[in-house]
């Protein structure tokens, strides 16, 4: 899986992920540029977001620990231990009214259910009381988290296929009822619009992301087979 961005520069901004791998790969026009290694302790959910003009993307480790980092830094600016705070699932970042938001499950060990959260990871909350987490739930079966932000609202939707929980985000970052489900419809076809009219371009770049995965592969088996055979040469002069 990869996804391409976009910022104010002419670059697109490709970022994927391969075995335990993160790479970013920019480019102009239909000219790949070469990839750079940004993470190597990846495991499962890789989600990113456009903030403050720079690419940010969040990710879980083999712990299950989530951790969010930029482009142009491979320290974590955030990471949300799960031996803390519990199993921590589906987590994904999204950007809205000039802020980073990071959505997330969380399971509760003692009844198997589950609440999701909404929390501000950069910013410093502690004398602020308007920034409270967000929590929707309990919820009995794992639901599905979906975050559409519009240039006027963010809906934040919760479906466990029994219920399903439509929200806004307010500008103060707290939930509110969202009355009119189809505005929320009308966003979600929008965004579906978007999504499509990516595909013919991304498609195209995931097909060079699979020739450079299958590159690698290639050389590496060479690598190998040529180190097998340095080593048979290797014991067969110095008699071992």
């Amino acid at each position: 899986m990869s996804n391409v961005f976009t910022t104010d520069s002419e670059n697109s901004l490709i970022i994927y992920h391969y075995r335990q791998y993160i790479y970013l790969r920019s480019a102009t026009g239909e000219t790949l540029n070469r990839s750079i290694l940004l993470s190597n302790d990846f495991h499962s959910n890789l989600t990113e977001a456009i903030y403050n003009n720079t690419l940010y993307y969040a990710y879980q480790n083999e712990q299950g620990d989530i951790l969010i980092k930029s482009i142009l830094d491979s320290k974590p600016l955030y990471q949300l231990l799960a031996g803390e705070v519990g199993e921590c699932i589906s987590p994904q970042i999204v950007c809205w009214h000039s802020k980073l938001l990071l959505f997330y499950i969380l399971k509760n060990p003692l009844n198997d259910s589950y609440l999701c959260k909404g929390i501000l990871p950069l910013e410093d909350i502690s004398s602020n009381d308007n920034y409270a987490p967000i929590e929707v739930g309990l919820f009995q079966s794992l639901p599905v988290v979906k975050t559409v932000p519009t240039k006027n609202n963010l809906f934040f939707i919760v479906d466990d296929g029994d219920t399903h929980h439509v929200s806004l985000v307010g500008e103060d970052f707290t939930l509110q009822t969202c009355e009119d489900h189809s505005k929320c419809e009308s966003a979600l076809q929008v965004q579906g619009e978007k999504i499509h009219s990516l595909q013919a371009s991304l498609q195209q770049k995931e097909a060079l992301i699979a020739h450079i995965k299958k590159q690698y592969e290639d050389l590496m088996e060479t690598a190998k087979k040529y180190r097998e055979e340095a080593l048979k040469w290797y014991e067969k002069f110095s008699g071992k």
